[in-house]
């Protein structure tokens, strides 16, 4: 817990320097820092920052349904999305009966 407060403590400080177009030594003067511990809470906290697993936002997928195979005689074979509606299986059916 208190090194979660004097962490985020640290990167307020940190983005305050980066804003900022001082030098290290002349910010740290400015803010009373002593130069050694802003040199060690900047490296504690790139190493933390590194360590730390990435968040990434992934997308659902919908799965789609196995494809519908079906076989009218030796040599014809229809293949539907398995998404297909009732109605292109009619159209289908019906065309393949015509064949």
């Amino acid at each position: 817990m208190e090194w979660t407060r004097r962490a985020k403590k640290w990167h307020e400080i940190f983005r305050e320097y980066e804003s900022g177009d001082l030098k290290r030594q002349d910010f740290c003067r400015a803010k009373s820092l002593k130069l050694s511990t802003f040199d060690y809470w900047r490296a504690r906290l790139k190493k933390t920052a590194a360590e730390e697993p990435a968040v990434v936002r992934v997308a659902t997928v919908k799965r789609l349904a196995d494809p519908i195979r079906i076989r009218i005689d030796e040599q014809i074979v229809v293949e539907l999305n398995g998404d297909a509606g009732e109605e292109q299986l009619r159209r289908v059916l019906r065309a393949a009966a015509q064949a």
